[in-house]
């Protein structure tokens, strides 16, 4: 699965731009869109591939930052690979074996 990332147009040179990605600027490719300083893209492997309505940008960039938060939260838990001992019930189920209930 690819993931593009949606980030803010600060400055525009020939065929890149300095994108701002909650803080942090990098260059990007822009041969394959039409942007200007402050407009969103979407960027997957240093090339925007789409341009973006701002709100729609903010609103990706709050759900990345949701999924984060809780990828945080999972990893002070522990992990929750099957075969932890905390999944045993879900490694035992997708082997086909009993579960074990103790």
């Amino acid at each position: 699965m690819c993931v593009a990332y949606p980030g803010k147009v600060l400055t525009i040179e020939n065929d890149h731009a300095q994108v701002d990605f909650t803080g942090s600027v990098v260059p990007v490719n822009i041969s394959m869109v039409s942007v200007e300083p402050g407009d969103y893209v979407l960027v997957h492997a240093g090339m925007a591939i789409q341009k973006v309505e701002t709100e729609e940008a903010k609103e990706w960039i709050a759900l990345f930052r949701d999924l984060e938060e809780a990828s945080e939260m999972e990893s002070e838990e522990g992990s929750d690979f099957p075969g932890d001992a905390k999944n045993s019930r879900l490694s035992a189920q997708t082997a086909g074996e009993a579960p074990d209930h103790g």
